[in-house]
């Protein structure tokens, strides 16, 4: 599990390809829940302001969890600095070495900075839900973040047999994305499709 996790960090994370289609794809996303076209950069510009400020959009997404169930918190490996500098206390230089204990404490800040920018996107769509559920639609705060939860993923709610696929080192790695992405597209596809144009 930690090493599809790992192999994860390096090909979502730092990939600055994967930064930018996550950014892109939240968007489409947005669009494809019910966002009007004209109103998504808005949402997202709304959003990161949220955030920023702790505003009250922002306090609802952490109020129901919707920062803890994001692909990042979920599926990629961290690297605990801590832990990290404790064993290589308790280690001689030599083991520490064949360990790489020394190459991970130097990425550490590389790998930490790639984690932030990529949840703080995943952060940014469900805000964004958030805010256009209550302010457009006028739903309650409860009733947003059950909406961001279904259009941008709850990455934490999956079956076993996801869960499994998702972290087996012969599996899917990306089998959450497949898992909640389609009964979306279908239901789109079904009931409006003019989004999908």
């Amino acid at each position: 599990t930690k090493a599809v996790q790992w192999w994860k960090v390096g090909k979502v994370t730092l990939n600055p390809g994967s930064q930018i289609r996550n950014g892109i794809s939240n968007m489409v996303m947005l669009q494809l829940s019910g966002v009007p076209m004209h109103m998504v950069l808005p949402r997202i510009v709304q959003a990161i302001k949220s955030i920023q400020s702790g505003g009250k959009h922002w306090q609802v997404a952490k109020k129901y969890g919707v920062t803890e169930a994001t692909f990042s918190a979920q599926e990629l490996a961290e690297i605990k600095k801590d832990a990290i500098k404790m064993q290589m206390e308790s280690m001689g230089q030599i083991r520490m070495k064949r360990f790489g204990l020394a190459a991970m404490l130097m990425a550490h800040p590389i790998v930490e900075k790639a984690g932030k920018a990529y949840q703080f996107m995943e952060q940014v769509g469900k805000t964004a839900k958030i805010i256009d559920v209550m302010e457009r639609e006028g739903k309650a705060d409860w009733e947003a973040a059950l909406e961001a939860q279904k259009w941008m993923f709850d990455y934490s709610l999956v079956p076993n047999a996801i869960r499994y696929a998702r972290n087996a080192p012969i599996g899917s790695p990306f089998a959450t994305w497949l898992w909640k992405s389609s009964p979306r597209l279908l239901e789109i596809a079904a009931l409006h499709p003019q989004r999908l144009i």
